[in-house]
């Protein structure tokens, strides 16, 4: 592979990512989680351990590149450079999901950050349409997906923190017709 070619591949991977990052940092919302959080306002958001394992997995991803690419006599194939940069952007995206995705409950009022997205603002009244799914696997995953009467749409996972909280609340708080497996 020529050294051109090397450029061209490194710049595919690596200039999208770091927009990619600018953005979602630019676009961070200032709301951090807190352990005085209640019933009645909360914050559903990642874990920051997700960002963690995001940057591990990217650096790792980067280390081999560089070290495999600068330290072999002959260059790897193409394959290579696509794994690898598959691996760096799952990284990447595990820490722009951290960054910009948070459902904010403040009384009865919900907000929304999506990554590149536009926050947006509903209530629980606004809510038509709510499923639970329950996975009946080893680790007994489980997510909600809400659709508001804009049509504005939300999924939330078990993994998050303040998830049962929410579930909780969306039991107390939208009539019972609209919702969907919260038995």
């Amino acid at each position: 592979m020529r050294p051109e070619i090397l450029g061209i591949v490194f710049s595919c991977i690596f200039v999208p990512a770091a927009i990619a990052l600018v953005f979602a940092l630019i676009q961070k919302s200032k709301v951090k989680y807190s352990k005085r959080m209640t019933n009645k306002n909360f914050v559903v958001m990642n874990s920051s351990i997700v960002a963690v394992i995001g940057a591990l997995d990217s650096i790792a991803s980067i280390i081999v590149l560089l070290a495999f690419t600068f330290t072999s006599e002959e260059l790897p194939h193409v394959v290579f450079y696509i794994v690898f940069g598959l691996f760096f952007w799952l990284g990447i995206y595990m820490i722009v999901e951290t960054f910009c995705f948070k459902v904010i409950v403040k009384n009865k009022t919900i907000t929304v950050y999506k990554k590149f997205r536009k926050p947006f603002t509903f209530a629980f009244d606004d809510i038509v349409f709510a499923i639970r799914k329950v996975s009946r696997n080893r680790y007994k995953t489980e997510k909600m997906k809400l659709i508001t009467n804009s049509g504005k749409k939300v999924t939330i996972g078990n993994n998050e923190i303040s998830y049962y909280r929410f579930m909780n609340r969306m039991k107390e708080e939208v009539n019972a017709e609209f919702l969907h497996g919260f038995e």
